[in-house]
Protein backbone atom coordinates (compact mmCIF):
# COMPACT_ATOMS: atom_id res chain seq x y z
CA UNK A 1 0.00 0.00 0.00
CA UNK A 2 2.78 2.46 0.76
CA UNK A 3 4.56 1.80 -1.84
CA UNK A 4 2.08 2.81 -4.36
CA UNK A 5 2.19 6.74 -2.37
CA UNK A 6 6.22 6.79 -3.05
CA UNK A 7 5.78 6.31 -7.08
CA UNK A 8 2.91 9.03 -7.01
CA UNK A 9 5.01 11.33 -4.14
CA UNK A 10 7.82 13.80 -6.18
CA UNK A 11 9.44 15.42 -2.73
CA UNK A 12 8.18 19.12 -3.17
CA UNK A 13 4.74 17.92 -2.75
CA UNK A 14 5.80 16.53 1.47
CA UNK A 15 5.06 19.43 3.96
CA UNK A 16 8.49 20.55 5.57
CA UNK A 17 8.58 21.28 8.92
CA UNK A 18 12.29 22.30 9.30
CA UNK A 19 14.92 22.83 6.95
CA UNK A 20 18.19 22.17 7.95
CA UNK A 21 21.45 23.25 6.12
CA UNK A 22 24.75 20.73 7.27
CA UNK A 23 28.07 21.46 6.25
CA UNK A 24 30.22 19.44 8.31
CA UNK A 25 29.61 16.25 10.28
CA UNK A 26 29.49 18.53 13.93
CA UNK A 27 26.45 19.77 12.31
CA UNK A 28 25.28 16.14 11.25
CA UNK A 29 25.19 14.95 14.68
CA UNK A 30 23.30 18.17 16.02
CA UNK A 31 20.68 18.08 13.18
CA UNK A 32 20.02 14.57 14.27
CA UNK A 33 19.17 14.83 17.69
CA UNK A 34 16.94 18.20 17.07
CA UNK A 35 15.08 16.07 15.33
CA UNK A 36 14.92 13.36 17.22
CA UNK A 37 13.20 15.96 19.54
CA UNK A 38 10.75 16.70 17.22
CA UNK A 39 7.20 15.27 16.32
CA UNK A 40 7.40 13.32 12.70
CA UNK A 41 3.68 12.70 12.83
CA UNK A 42 2.96 16.01 11.35
CA UNK A 43 5.19 17.23 8.58
CA UNK A 44 8.22 16.44 7.33
CA UNK A 45 12.05 17.26 7.43
CA UNK A 46 14.56 18.45 4.60
CA UNK A 47 18.30 18.22 5.06
CA UNK A 48 20.49 20.23 2.73
CA UNK A 49 24.12 18.82 1.91
CA UNK A 50 26.51 19.93 -0.39
CA UNK A 51 27.14 18.02 -3.18
CA UNK A 52 30.81 17.43 -2.66
CA UNK A 53 30.25 13.61 -3.62
CA UNK A 54 32.51 12.00 -0.67
CA UNK A 55 30.97 14.42 1.80
CA UNK A 56 27.77 14.04 0.85
CA UNK A 57 27.70 10.44 1.09
CA UNK A 58 29.78 10.04 4.26
CA UNK A 59 27.09 13.19 5.54
CA UNK A 60 23.75 11.18 3.94
CA UNK A 61 24.82 8.20 5.94
CA UNK A 62 25.40 9.74 9.11
CA UNK A 63 22.28 11.39 9.30
CA UNK A 64 20.22 8.66 8.20
CA UNK A 65 21.98 6.01 10.21
CA UNK A 66 21.88 7.81 13.74
CA UNK A 67 18.31 8.85 13.03
CA UNK A 68 17.38 5.45 12.77
CA UNK A 69 19.39 4.12 15.86
CA UNK A 70 17.94 7.26 17.73
CA UNK A 71 14.13 6.54 16.80
CA UNK A 72 14.73 2.54 17.93
CA UNK A 73 16.55 3.63 21.18
CA UNK A 74 12.73 6.15 21.43
CA UNK A 75 10.78 3.25 20.24
CA UNK A 76 9.39 5.10 18.20
CA UNK A 77 6.92 3.05 15.17
CA UNK A 78 9.58 2.73 12.50
CA UNK A 79 7.56 4.28 9.62
CA UNK A 80 9.68 6.83 8.13
CA UNK A 81 10.43 7.12 4.65
CA UNK A 82 13.84 9.19 2.71
CA UNK A 83 13.76 10.97 -0.57
CA UNK A 84 17.22 12.10 -1.74
CA UNK A 85 17.63 14.38 -4.75
CA UNK A 86 19.23 16.70 -6.34
CA UNK A 87 17.91 20.24 -4.51
CA UNK A 88 19.96 22.12 -6.82
CA UNK A 89 23.67 22.94 -8.28
CA UNK A 90 25.10 23.07 -4.87
CA UNK A 91 23.38 21.00 -2.61
CA UNK A 92 21.37 17.25 -2.81
CA UNK A 93 18.21 17.20 -0.55
CA UNK A 94 17.00 14.08 1.81
CA UNK A 95 13.41 14.40 2.94
CA UNK A 96 12.41 12.04 6.45
CA UNK A 97 9.12 11.90 6.34
CA UNK A 98 6.45 9.90 8.44
CA UNK A 99 4.16 6.87 6.62
CA UNK A 100 1.56 8.53 8.49
CA UNK A 101 2.10 11.92 6.48
CA UNK A 102 2.59 10.34 3.69
CA UNK A 103 -0.93 8.54 4.06
CA UNK A 104 -3.06 12.09 4.63
CA UNK A 105 -1.43 13.29 1.16
CA UNK A 106 -3.84 10.75 -0.42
Amino acid sequence: MVLRFLVSIHPSQIPIGQLFDVKDYSEAWEVVNEMLAMDFKETGFKILIPKDENLARKLGYTIVNELNRGLRLKRFKHNVRYFVYHHDPEHYAIVIVSEEVLAKLH
